[in-house]
């Protein structure tokens, strides 16, 4: 007689939080959302609506990334994915669901280093602050990039599910 050994998987969080401007989204967003599906039973983008604009860079506004996000990024994203663009401060709308959530639930909080520590403070035991660093990928280099008039800077920084050129188009114009 064979014996088969059943292994039981179990994903290390019951919710993953990301609260994020994602203004442009790039590979490194994107990244961060596979990463933390992968972990979570469920997880939850805040993604912010409000124009992104700080000095010097160039302002991008939720209607020029909103098509990238609904028709490239989402659908990409495994079913445990839940997508929130919100009006409201995506920090604030993270706090209220930790607030709201089971103190049971195991909770990781995820982002890069430099902006968990000073935007997370104080969280309940369950809640796992999960610093991720995904590489070169940042806003900031993505928006020098459209600056400087660079698009294959730019198209070097999206994830491959993005119609960069179509993203592009909708910045630049």
């Amino acid at each position: 007689m064979i014996r088969y050994k059943i292994i039981y998987t179990m994903k290390l969080f019951t919710i993953g939080i990301i609260a994020m401007a994602a203004k442009p989204p790039h590979a490194g967003h994107v990244k961060l959302l596979e990463l933390a599906c992968s972990e979570c039973d469920v997880v939850y983008a805040f993604v912010s609506k409000i124009t992104r604009a700080r000095p010097n860079e160039i302002a991008i506004s939720w209607d020029q990334v909103e098509d990238t996000w609904i028709n490239d990024i989402v659908p990409s994203l495994p079913n445990n994915f839940r997508f929130v663009p919100t009006s409201e401060a995506p920090v604030r709308k993270a706090y209220e669901l930790i607030e709201s959530s089971d103190m049971h639930w195991k909770i990781a909080l995820y982002g890069r280093p430099e902006d968990m520590n000073s935007r997370f403070k104080k969280m309940p035991s369950n809640v796992t602050i999960r610093d991720v660093n995904l590489g070169p990928f940042s806003g900031t280099e993505v928006r020098k990039a459209i600056a400087n008039d660079d698009y294959e800077k730019f198209k070097s920084l999206m994830a491959p599910q993005v119609d960069a050129e179509a993203l592009w188009n909708r910045i630049t114009q």
